[in-house]
């Protein structure tokens, strides 16, 4: 049996409207247990039921964290996007547990699982590194480990999302997003800005977003329109990253 949303799903959202949240799960694991689904029509159950997470009960949360990692560990036929979904998703629940360590673990398991031959892999990518850098901000950036982890795993998601721009021929959202920063960018963002002071000192903020924009909008989508595969991206990435993180460090000797 294939899943349907009309047939399956809508009607959680009118037990969810007429009884609670608590009804529409117990009637999502009910749908779960009917049969053996494929690996995307159970995540796409469990990503139903993860809309309701906040307002269920211990027990059913509990419950729907157990199913996810049942899935994440079992023996289907694995659908890649699902997949990472899947772990992005767990990851959202870890974070409103208030279990960040655990919500950059499974956004670990996103990243390992984002299939290189994906049609969204780097879409995928620079959201799951988004995704990290929000939690890394949250923690105390004063701490130079933590503010240097921070700022790879946001620049990071910058510079795949201009990859991700750059795939689409005659893509203008690079040039819309370059007409439409701070200058300050990406240092107007508090977090941003708290972890560049970190590592930087009191030099000046203007400077190293220059060089940033640089990068984002100037060097690297020369670089990736040389790129073979899209998956290139990655080592260009990481050698800019870093790079650019060293001269902070040194910008501070």
């Amino acid at each position: 049996m294939d899943l349907n949303y009309d047939t399956h799903l809508k009607p959680a959202t009118e037990i969810k409207k007429a009884k609670g949240e608590n009804y529409a799960i117990d009637y999502l694991f009910e749908l779960l247990y009917r049969c053996d689904w494929n690996y995307f029509d159970h995540w796409s159950i469990l990503d139903k039921m993860a809309g309701y997470y906040k307002k269920v009960s211990d027990h059913n949360r509990k419950k729907i964290i157990e199913e996810f990692h049942k899935l994440l560990d079992g023996s289907k036929k694995i659908d890649y996007y699902a997949k990472v979904a899947c772990y992005k998703r767990l990851a959202g629940l870890y974070e409103q547990e208030k279990k960040d360590e655990i919500a950059i673990q499974m956004l670990s398991g996103a990243l390992v699982n984002n299939h290189p031959q994906s049609s969204s892999y780097l879409y995928e990518t620079s959201d799951i590194f988004l995704k990290k850098s929000n939690i890394l901000g949250r923690k105390n950036l004063i701490e130079k480990v933590n503010a240097a982890d921070y700022l790879y795993s946001f620049l990071t998601s910058l510079l795949y999302t201009m990859a991700w721009y750059k795939v689409f021929p005659n893509d203008n959202r690079p040039d819309f997003w370059k007409s439409n920063i701070n200058p300050l960018f990406p240092f107007e963002k508090k977090s941003a800005m708290q972890a560049f002071n970190t590592l930087s000192g009191n030099y000046s903020a203007e400077q190293f977003a220059s060089l940033v924009q640089t990068l984002l909008f100037e060097t690297f989508p020369i670089k990736f329109a040389q790129s073979a595969q899209q998956t290139e991206a990655v080592k260009v990435i990481n050698h800019m990253v870093n790079d650019y993180l060293k001269s902070l460090d040194l910008s501070n000797n």
